[in-house]
């Protein structure tokens, strides 16, 4: 699955590692020819910044996609961050009716939330919407608190691993074929996710390292889709993205300047070939 046009269509933060700014250097580096749909500008992202200035773009959305149409612009693939409002799911479903080559895969990172909270400006009606656009996808990767969120169970950090399948398989019901619950895992000494695909769960892990850093996900989903995209493989594509996260963490602690995301530019090079 080599030399695909990929679409990714979430936030730009300005300043801040995450987001549009982290999924095109990464996919870039992979080897896939990425184009961005923004759905909002922020001046920065919103984790610990004061006065953070947003601009949407709700209403510019469809005449980018009309633009794309009439010059016969297509992909081979979606990939949706955070989004922030039912417009912009709206869109999603624009795009994957007209602007898709056929076979093309739609993988959501349903951002609305973590540690059990939703993010601030979003409500019920957001994560509403957000089952819906989770149905138009082929590939999720929610964490713990968004599958929570999204299967209606219960926020818990103790969770069993029974309540992880059932919590899964309810997210699953939703209609993508996978789920990828990131940030968990079966041994204490790792992180990584657990993929449930076809009924059954297979866990990646890698090395975990103290402390919280912002963006973790966006450079999760956006390896995993890099690697998916050019092997066609769930569970490589998972184990890959769990050990590149990983890696960028061992990479950021050993540089206590940076406080608002994680130093995956030093380790692009490691995602080339």
């Amino acid at each position: 699955m080599s030399n695909k046009r990929i679409l990714t269509f979430q936030d730009i933060s300005c300043v801040g590692q995450c987001s549009i700014t982290i999924a095109l250097p990464v996919l870039s580096a992979m080897g896939v020819e990425t184009c961005i749909l923004p759905s909002m500008i922020l001046s920065t992202h919103t984790g610990g910044f004061k006065n953070v200035v947003k601009k949407d773009f709700s209403d510019t959305l469809p005449e980018f996609c009309k633009s794309w149409q009439d010059n016969n612009i297509t992909f081979d693939a979606l990939y949706t961050g955070y989004l922030g409002n039912r417009k912009h799911i709206e869109t999603v479903e624009y795009i994957k009716a007209n602007l898709l080559n056929e076979g093309a895969p739609v993988i959501v990172d349903p951002v609305m939330g973590d540690n059990g909270k939703l993010y601030s400006g979003f409500d019920d009606d957001y994560v509403a919407a957000t089952r819906e656009l989770c149905s138009h996808a082929d590939i999720i990767l929610p964490n713990l608190t968004e599958a929570c969120l999204l299967s209606k169970f219960p926020y818990r950090e103790d969770l069993t691993e029974q309540d992880i399948f059932f919590i899964l398989m309810k997210c699953a019901h939703l209609g993508p074929k996978t789920v990828i619950l990131t940030g968990v895992s079966d041994d204490p000494e790792c992180t990584g996710a657990c993929v449930y695909k076809d009924g059954s769960i297979f866990y990646s892990r890698a090395k975990k390292y103290p402390g919280s850093f912002a963006g973790t996900g966006d450079l999760f989903a956006s390896v995993f889709t890099g690697t998916y995209l050019k092997t066609d493989e769930i569970f490589k594509s998972a184990q890959a993205a769990a050990d590149y996260v990983s890696n960028t963490i061992n990479e950021t602690i050993k540089d206590p300047t940076n406080d608002y995301g994680v130093r995956f530019e030093k380790l692009l090079k490691t995602l080339v070939d």
